[in-house]
């Protein structure tokens, strides 16, 4: 019945870049996101009596293998 235009591309503009990395608005939003989730997560361990500096490292961790793992599925 209808034809399929197939798929629609588009290039979200680069903000500004480093050499050759552009730096796009999502990217800033991740990194945002993810500082302000430690912040709150050290925050709130303190709150509780927990070691914060733990939660902070045990984050640190986390970031950099969701970001290995992402980097290995391309």
């Amino acid at each position: 019945m209808f034809a399929s235009p197939g798929a629609i591309a588009f290039q979200i503009p680069a903000i500004f870049g480093f050499g050759p990395f552009p730096v796009r608005w999502y990217g800033i939003l991740m990194a945002t996101s993810i500082v302000v989730g430690l912040w709150l997560a050290h925050r709130q361990a303190k709150r509780e009596g927990l070691p914060a500096d733990d939660i902070i490292s045990v984050a640190q961790w986390s970031i950099l293998a969701g970001s290995s793992a992402l980097g290995s599925t391309r």
